[in-house]
């Protein structure tokens, strides 16, 4: 009985060892997969710190980067900033050399962002090239006649670039190839993203597309007099004798308008042409005028162009020899411009220059007697007559032949336009981002 009891005992006393033994199994078991949780745990914030101490890195270059592009912020070399648990330092590195022709900045920038303890770098260079503003933007072929001086430079994009007889002096560099003929000057690369200015057609041909216009208009012819006001035609208009305008008058035609006898303008004046528009006469546009034709624009021999006068043609404008502009005047051709021969051109070169702007090409048969403003011709080539001073800029950007005894004068206060007047985009500076890399943490 005894031993019945004992061989009992000892069954019992094994499965208490074995139940034992599994409990510190299984509370080995949850005590390490509590272990691997806590340290999973652990990771993963330390992983989403670091992550954040990367976006933190990034926000801080990309800040960095655009602070870069305005000059006030250019002297800074470092500086920090916090955005909730994480932050970022900055540091700026002006590596710049002096050694290129053309005024360049290069920056190195560092960005450390923090998050818990950890940090991440990024680096990117930044360089910012002064835009090139010559005195000349040239594609296509160009040429120029003896006895010429550029008092700036030259940007040749494509084409050649011909002097003669060794006269020509250009004072500064010419950007670009295939310079053949001579001449003094010295030669560069091109810069990197160099582009030349832009011409908004669009931003002029939309205000030519919103005349009306009636192709079956009928002709009208009318006696001269006076007019004021507003007034409206449904036809072509013929003005056959002398004819005074009020200050502030609107004339209004979906047809063509001609005005064939004397015609004087006492204030300023605002036409809109729904086809051809012709002054045969000498006369005055007042300041402040004007003048849109859906066709071409013929203006006679010494018309005055006074302040601040617009003329945007949906074809061509021709301007008779003798004229004579003040400053601020636009004019706009979507086909070409034409100002004929005989007798000098006066501007004056006092104030905002003059722009003459042809989506075609522009074709200058009098010589300019001290000419100040853009000359730009987007599809066709420009022309110039002999004994012409420019100052300013000449845009031809399919091709140039000039006479002799022509100079060119770089100056860029002619651009001293309110933005968006004229249509023209020039960046002041060339932006441009280098390759960006992840360095180790500190």
């Amino acid at each position: 009985m005894n031993n019945n009891r004992s061989r009992t005992n000892g069954k019992s006393g094994g499965a208490l060892v074995m139940v034992v033994v599994v409990m510190l199994t299984l509370l080995v078991m949850v005590m390490g997969m509590f272990q691997l949780r806590t340290r999973a745990g652990i990771e993963a914030i330390q992983m989403g710190q670091s992550i954040r101490a990367f976006w933190m890195a990034e926000a801080g270059l990309q800040d960095a980067l655009q602070r870069l592009t305005l000059p006030e912020y250019r002297n800074y070399d470092s500086y920090s900033n916090s955005v909730g648990n994480g932050s970022y330092e900055i540091n700026v590195t002006d590596i710049s050399s002096s050694t290129i022709p053309y005024p360049k900045t290069t920056y190195t920038v560092v960005s450390v962002g923090r998050d818990g303890g950890f940090n991440r770098r990024v680096q990117q260079m930044l360089s910012i090239s002064q835009a090139l503003k010559p005195a000349l933007v040239l594609q296509g072929d160009a040429d120029l006649s003896s006895n010429s001086k550029i008092d700036g430079s030259v940007l040749l994009l494509n084409g050649e670039f011909s002097t003669h007889n060794h006269t020509t002096e250009i004072m500064e560099y010419v950007y670009g190839e295939n310079v053949m003929g001579g001449g003094i000057y010295e030669q560069a690369q091109i810069p990197p993203e160099v582009e030349p200015p832009d011409l908004d057609t669009h931003f002029y041909f939309s205000k030519i597309d919103a005349v009306h216009y009636n192709t079956n208009a009928l002709p009208l012819t009318l006696l001269g007099g006076s007019i004021s006001g507003s007034v409206t035609y449904d036809a072509d208009v013929r003005y056959s004798t002398a004819l005074s305008v009020a200050p502030n008058t609107e004339i209004t035609t979906s047809g063509d308008l001609f005005f064939d006898a004397d015609t004087t303008f006492n204030g300023a004046v605002t036409i809109y042409c729904g086809g051809n528009l012709s002054i045969d006469r000498k006369t005055a546009l007042p300041p402040g005028s004007v003048v849109i034709a859906r066709e071409a624009v013929n203006l006679s021999a010494q018309t005055t162009f006074n302040q601040q006068v617009r003329i945007f043609s949906g074809a061509d404008i021709t301007i008779g020899s003798q004229a004579s502009f003040d400053g601020g005047s636009i004019l706009y051709a979507h086909g070409d411009l034409v100002i004929a021969s005989g007798g000098a051109i006066s501007v004056d070169d006092s104030g905002k220059g003059i722009m003459l702007l042809a989506n075609g090409g522009i074709d200058i048969r009098s010589n300019l007697n001290v000419f100040k403003g853009v000359i730009y011709a987007n599809t066709g080539p420009v022309k110039i007559a002999p004994n012409s001073e420019i100052y300013g800029a000449v845009v031809a950007l399919a091709g140039l032949s000039a006479g002799s005894n022509v100079d060119f004068h770089e100056d860029y206060s002619v651009f001293d336009w309110d933005a968006g007047e004229i249509g023209i985009s020039w960046e002041d500076e060339v932006i441009t981002k280098g390759i960006w890399l992840e360095l180790p943490p500190l």
